[in-house]
């Protein structure tokens, strides 16, 4: 046997290896990827592992193919990328993977006309170009692009949220976006089914019920070991008997039986399993960890209701996994995918991409609590694809298929992207070369010579940032600034910028002579030492004027004026000083230059650093105080006794010396008044660092002739919500305000002045109400300061004096959205943190019931609040009259009003007025959510922008 036979041998015994391994063919997941030399390449270090020295390892299920062959390459040779995780968005990336491998979703939403749009706030054209970058990308793809047109920020990217609500809500936008389209109900017809929910009475011929439509189904998981018991549980019927009899129309109470039954599945079957669940035990959601198994197939034809159809299959195939692997307060999610009809499945993590088994598909995420850890990985969203729909489902997708806008645009961003990455790869070729000028100088408001970040330059800015040949000559640079600026080459000239020892940057030296024919490398290292950029200044002058040429007896030199009333700098330009004149008899010229009248009667400071700023007396010259080329003086007026006093009362810095030494320390301060019905004013004031909490508060009080005892201060947490530095009184500095507040440029503080002083405010605490008198419309937030120790009825007492409205209900709402009633005599001290608290007018009607009715919560979505109440259903209604009873308490006209019953994710729109809420039994789970039809829902946390 010859040794390519021997190879060819070896080859396919290595591949059987790995089979054996992997339980998935090697050859057949990356045939068109893995090119036949590359096996040879990894046999011949198997059978010669010290070749090169590499060696091939199998680690795990995963393995290296060489040093520059990973995994992830491969995968993108085949087609399949990652996604990034921007913070928290792996719940994002587990569903876009899923929906971009449903490709006729794919092509659905390629569909919808984009052209025009601006992908920043299109999120059907942010969504058709990460289709695409996931197509033809090699490396995994960001989607922060898409957040954006979603209007979220980066905090939002941080906060994880329900796989489901999200994608309803991206549906939603996208089937708006359809609307009178060639994709229009394309989403509908491919994930929507059908369901009927029932109660039939057992002795009399009648039955209730209402059609809905779903785009998921979610199934309990407690309770149930797999996916058909789900199914079963999910329509099991319930009776209705005893005590809870049913009215029916025309038959009076009766037992009854109240069910779901399914009418028709969709082509794309989304299953939400329920492994986070309210627990009312507790009063909190709970994590079901629970062993539960579903099969690669599954025949839903048991489930369906007898007088549907039975004639079509109902079989259906597992297309994808969604995976949560955590606990309740965190965790991560991943997704298993089976791309293609093949059964070859994927594991997309983020930006890794991995071949995975059945066994990690099936097994590895049925779930089950690990007897060392906390955490625990389980299905939590399973994709079944109908088995007669798989070769519409999974039709392959073209370029056709793609906008060509699309696709054009991105190959334009593609080629400047490849363009800046060649500019990068010859970049060693180039030096980056800074050039300021005067004008730059004049934006200095502070100290040192300029106060411009790179990263602030636009057209604009007077700030030039150029890439120059290194080994181009200085003249030639020269030369070329003036033809870009459009000036005279005779009339401009370069200095040198350097760092100095005392940490400040200074003009230095005039580039001259012969370094005009050194190339500009040369010119930079002779001058600045441990920097890699040349940063210049460049002089110029006016066509009328010519540059000095003999400045030995010169000094050139920038100067700022400081206005001690307004405690304002501001930087002027540049000047040439005779080095034997004093000071006194350059003041005509000082005075020319800053624009004062002749007779203006100056002071000189050197600023030398900002922390030593040199008086210099009017009686010597440049000379003799030792300034030199690229020095910085500041001039100010002379004042009177009488301006002195003024500034001392006003608490100002009497020079530019003070003023300057303050600025490293200094802190710009804007105080706005906490209650925005205070009837105070917004100020600013600049701070010192080390002001204590009273020092501020004496600062603040004498702006506002306000007692400085009875002012408390707050910072905004980065939730938004105002915490209260009172507690931090007794050793608090600015600098801990700073450190504190999540945004300190500027750093905003908020005030309030309290009825008592501020050393009694430990024994009070802010309580929020949602005032709704006299109706739900009338809203209005109020923040209530009372005694700890007080009671529900001490507030309710409080909201009776200002609003005059003797009878109130007061109730709570959890932050799980729950109706809470509070007893009176509750101390406010007991109050859970996530209770919201509201008043209404009270109505013995809404809030008692008779025993054959029932109470639902009902959400009221009015100019941007979310208002939650408990809402009684009277059995037997007609929605006509209970649209009546809600326009009374709401405050709001009938036919202005949208009503939706949202159940089990699933939502119906009341639009017949003879329907009854009372069919719909209204579980702890379901809302009646009612909003204004000119007003935007308002989503407490999750949401997606028009």
């Amino acid at each position: 046997m010859g040794i390519t036979e021997f190879r060819h041998v070896c080859l396919i015994l290595f591949a059987q290896f790995f089979y054996t391994l992997q339980n998935i063919n090697f050859f057949s997941v990356y045939s068109s990827s893995l090119k036949i030399e590359h096996a040879h390449v990894i046999l011949d270090k198997m059978i010669y592992p010290n070749a090169e020295d590499q060696f091939i390892y199998l680690v795990s299920l995963n393995f290296q193919i060489s040093k520059d062959l990973s995994i992830n390459t491969l995968m993108a040779q085949r087609g399949y990328v990652g996604l990034t995780n921007q913070g928290a968005t792996c719940y994002l990336n587990s569903l876009f993977q899923t929906l971009y491998f449903t490709n006729t979703y794919r092509k659905s939403v390629y569909q919808i006309p984009t052209e025009g749009d601006d992908p920043s706030s299109s999120i059907a054209l942010a969504l058709q170009r990460l289709f695409y970058n996931l197509q033809f990308s090699t490396t995994a793809v960001s989607t922060e692009e898409l957040t954006r047109s979603f209007g979220w920020d980066s905090s939002d990217s941080f906060m994880q949220h329900d796989v489901q609500e999200f994608n309803r809500l991206l549906q939603d936008k996208l089937e708006n976006k359809m609307k009178n389209t060639p994709a229009e109900d394309s989403i509908r017809k491919l994930f929507v089914g059908k369901m009927k929910s029932y109660i039939r009475c057992v002795d009399v011929d009648y039955e209730s019920s209402v059609h809905e439509e779903f785009y998921d189904i979610q199934l309990n998981v407690k309770g149930c070991a797999n996916l058909e018991e789900s199914f079963r549980d999910y329509i099991k019927e319930e009776l209705m008997d005893g005590d809870n009899q049913y009215k029916a129309d025309g038959y009076g109470l009766q037992n009854a039986k109240k069910g779901v039954i399914f009418e028709e599945f969709p082509p794309v079957l989304h299953l939400q399993l329920k492994r986070f669940e309210y627990d009312m035990m507790r009063d909190s959601m709970v994590k079901i960890n629970d062993k539960y198994e579903f099969p690669l197939e599954i025949d839903l034809r048991p489930y369906l209701s007898p007088e549907c159809t039975k004639k079509a299959s109902y079989k259906y195939r597992l297309h994808g996994v969604l995976v949560h692997m955590g606990d309740l307060s965190g965790g991560h999610y991943y997704v298993f995918v089976r791309p293609t009809k093949e059964n070859q499945w994927f594991k997309f993590d983020d930006d890794s991409v991995t071949p995975a088994t059945l066994h990690e598909v099936l097994d590895g995420t049925f779930g089950g609590s690990k007897s060392d850890s906390n955490i625990s990985s389980n299905a939590y969203m399973l994709v079944y694809i109908k088995a007669s729909s798989v070769n519409s489902v999974l039709s392959q997708v073209t370029v056709d298929d793609i906008p060509s806008h699309v696709v054009e645009h991105i190959k334009s961003e593609q080629y400047v992207v490849n363009k800046s990455l060649k500019r990068k790869q010859d970049q060693h070729l180039y030096m980056k070369v800074y050039v300021v000028t005067d004008d730059t100088f004049r934006m200095n408001k502070g100290h040192d010579f300029i106060a411009v970040d790179e990263s602030e330059v636009n057209e604009e800015t007077p700030f030039h940032v150029v890439f120059y040949r290194r080994n181009s000559k200085f003249k030639q640079f020269q030369e070329e600034m003036a033809y870009r600026l459009g000036l005279p080459e005779d009339k401009i000239r370069f200095w040198i910028i350097s760092n100095r020892k005392n940490e400040t940057v200074r003009v230095d030296c005039l580039i001259q002579g012969k370094e005009m024919e050194e190339d500009i490398e040369k010119v930079q290292a002779k001058h600045i030492l441990y920097y890699p950029h040349l940063r210049l200044y460049m002089e110029k002058t006016t066509a009328d004027n010519n540059l000095p040429t003999d400045i030995s007896n010169q000094v050139f030199i920038f100067i700022k004026t400081f206005d001690v009333f307004t405690q304002e700098i501001q930087s002027i330009g540049s000047i040439y000083l005779d080095i034997n004149k004093t000071f006194e008899e350059m003041n005509d010229d000082f005075n020319a230059q800053a624009g004062y009248p002749d007779d203006t009667q100056l002071q000189v400071y050197e600023e030398i650093t900002a922390l030593q700023v040199n008086f210099l007396n009017p009686h010597i010259t440049p000379l003799e105080a030792g300034l030199k080329h690229g020095d910085i003086i500041c001039i100010e007026k002379q004042i009177n006794t009488l301006e002195l006093d003024i500034i001392n009362e006003k608490n100002l810095y009497v020079n530019v010396a003070n003023y300057l030494n303050s600025l490293p320390s200094r802190i710009l301060v804007t105080f706005m008044p906490k209650e925005h019905d205070s009837g105070l004013n917004e100020t600013t004031l600049p701070l010192q660092a080390n002001m204590s909490y009273m020092d501020i508060a004496g600062r603040v009080g004498r702006e506002l002739n306000e007692d400085p005892n009875r002012i408390c201060f707050f910072i905004p947490d980065k939730q938004g919500n105002l915490i209260s530095m009172a507690k931090y009184e007794s050793a608090m500095t600015l600098n801990d305000l700073v450190i504190l507040s999540p945004t300190n440029h500027p750093l905003k503080v908020y005030f309030s002045i309290l009825p008592f002083a501020i050393d009694q405010l430990p024994n009070h605490c802010y309580v929020n109400v949602n005032v709704c008198i006299p109706t739900f419309s009338h809203i209005t937030k109020k923040e209530i300061l009372i005694p700890k120790s007080a009671s529900i009825n001490d507030i309710k007492e409080r909201i009776i004096s200002f609003t005059n409205q003797k009878t109130i209900h007061m109730y709570g709402v959890t932050d799980k959205q729950y109706y809470r009633r509070l007893p009176l005599d509750q101390s406010v001290n007991y109050l859970e943190g996530g209770v919201v608290l509201y008043a209404e007018p009270y109505d013995d009607e809404e809030q008692e019931k008779n025993f054959d009715d029932e109470f639902a919560t009902a959400h009221y979505y009015h100019n941007g609040h979310k208002i939650v109440f408990r809402f009684r259903v009277i059995n037997g209604e007609l929605f006509e009259n209970s649209k009546k009873r809600l326009a009374k308490r709401l405050g709001t006209k009938l036919n202005l009003v949208e009503y939706t019953v949202i159940r089990k994710h699933k939502t119906i729109v009341m639009k017949d007025d003879s329907s009854k809420l009372s069919d719909f039994m209204f579980s702890l789970d379901d809302v009646l959510s009612i909003r204004d039809t000119n007003a935007p829902i308002v989503h407490s946390k999750l949401f997606i922008k028009d």
